[in-house]
């Protein structure tokens, strides 16, 4: 099985671990437990053609060896799930005084077989866990990407709000030249009103005046004396 060895520790002090095969591996870990940060950090140890893979997150160590064969992604794939679980089922907040006394289960115990299980899962299931690693790597990846362009956009936001206030103020000037502009076709068009009723009486007075004088002429009108 790739991984055949995985523990959780606070600092120095292993809380649960599970192991498939004997070696020196577990003397090894725990020296290697000594020389780890306390700050969140992810690295990878080789010995021998085995990788020790650790994952510190919240002071809480996650470690777990592989064929270095196996390679990088999925040992660390692993870690990131058995974090997840770990922190689910007890928080961050855990307690070192683990029991040593023979016969007693101390209370992380019982997480040995959530190690195994996922242990036996990850290293026989590696083509599934891997495209979905893949995934998710992709999904955090685009994540982060959009958290920054976030932050680059809210680090713009005093230039954006200049760029608001000069919209709102273009649509007030555009409302004001179009108000304008109404008022302008309306008086154009009462001046065109009255000057079409001028003209159509001078033209009624020029025709009334030449019938009259055409009766006249032809005698049809006779003025009084």
């Amino acid at each position: 099985m790739p991984i055949f060895y995985s523990l959780v520790a606070k600092g120095t002090t292993v809380l649960v671990e599970h192991y498939e095969k004997a070696g020196t591996y577990k003397e090894i870990a725990r020296r290697l437990l000594e020389k780890l940060p306390s700050t969140n950090a992810k690295k990878s140890y080789t010995y021998e053609s085995y990788t020790f893979h650790y994952q510190v997150e919240d002071g809480i160590v996650f470690l777990c060896l592989a064929d270095a064969a196996f390679g990088v992604r999925l040992p660390f794939f692993f870690l990131h799930d058995i974090h997840g679980r770990f922190v689910a089922k007890y928080g961050t907040n855990v307690d070192t005084n683990v029991s040593t006394q023979p016969g007693k289960m101390s209370q992380y115990e019982a997480f040995g077989r959530v190690l195994q299980e996922r242990m036996v899962y990850f290293s026989n299931n590696a083509s599934n866990v891997d495209t979905i690693s893949k995934i998710q790597s992709q999904v955090a990846e685009v994540k982060g990407v959009m958290e920054s362009n976030i932050e680059k956009m809210l680090e713009r936001g005093e230039k954006i709000e200049v760029l608001v206030d000069k919209t709102e103020s273009l649509q007030a000037q555009s409302f004001d030249f179009k108000r304008n502009t109404t008022k302008l076709k309306r008086k154009m068009w009462w001046q065109n009103t009255k000057f079409c009723i001028v003209l159509s009486i001078l033209l009624l007075l020029v025709l009334g005046g030449v019938t009259v004088g055409v009766l006249y002429y032809k005698g049809l009108i006779h003025p009084k004396i």
